[in-house]
């Protein structure tokens, strides 16, 4: 099993693991980017704070670091998020 440095990954740029992600972004805020949804044509409640690195998805509740947004997204366990984020991001791991 491959071993991961879980601070490194969590420092990645969030902007940028939505970016690896696919999300498109529009940016709402200073340094604060809303997630929109193509096929709604709206705004998600999906926002994430380049300022201290986390996102908060406010209709669910959640938010976290860029761990915790590739597991949301994703919907995949702690090491499927560290593996994708290591192989996007090899650099960093």
């Amino acid at each position: 099993m491959k071993k991961f440095s879980y601070q490194k990954i969590r420092d990645i740029p969030i902007k940028e693991v939505a970016e690896k992600l696919e999300l498109s972004l529009r940016l709402v805020g200073p340094k604060t980017w809303g997630v929109w949804d193509e096929d709604l044509r709206e705004m998600t409640s999906l926002t994430l704070f380049e300022k201290i690195n986390r996102f908060e998805r406010y209709s669910r509740g959640e938010k976290g670091s860029t761990l915790d947004l590739v597991m949301h997204i994703h919907n995949c366990s702690l090491e499927q998020a560290a593996e994708f984020l290591s192989n996007s991001f090899p650099h960093l791991s």
